[in-house]
């Protein structure tokens, strides 16, 4: 049998093996507390179904490497932490403190292997924050390798 790229593609979307998801943050959160898992509401993509909306939590829907990307927009004045979590332990900081221009995008990244089932997320961590601004910020990740 002859397999093409797009044969292989096919297969493996076929088979549910392709985990991924992106999502936004669709309205603007304000005086946000410490320790507050940030909710991505409007969804893009979420192949797998691991993203959850409603608690703003990734679970792993098989054992794996995963990769994870987010950005967030704040307004100036701003101390903004957002962190990411992954069973409730803290495993990524990402952090801006004293911003001084009047909007700033700040991204964080982390490569990470998951068993079935656990969770990752992203919370504020370290000072309440001011306001994220929506569309702006999104969080987004996908499965490397198994």
């Amino acid at each position: 049998m002859n397999f093409n790229v797009w044969t292989i593609s096919f297969f493996l979307v076929s088979q549910g093996n392709i985990i991924a998801f992106n999502a936004l943050l669709s309205n603007g959160l304000y005086n946000i507390p410490v320790h507050t898992i940030i909710k991505f509401k409007e969804v893009t993509l979420n192949e797998g179904n691991g993203y959850d909306p409603n608690t703003g939590k990734f679970t792993a829907p098989v054992d794996g490497v995963y990769y994870f990307a987010w950005t967030y927009c704040s307004v100036n004045h701003s101390d903004a932490y957002l962190c990411g979590y992954v069973d409730g332990k803290l495993t990524a900081r990402i952090a801006l403190k004293g911003q001084k221009v009047h909007w700033q995008n700040t991204s964080g990244h982390l490569v990470i292997k998951l068993k079935k089932g656990q969770q990752f997320w992203i919370a504020v961590h370290g000072y309440p924050v001011k306001h994220l601004y929506p569309r702006f910020t999104f969080l987004s990740g996908y499965k490397l390798h198994g």
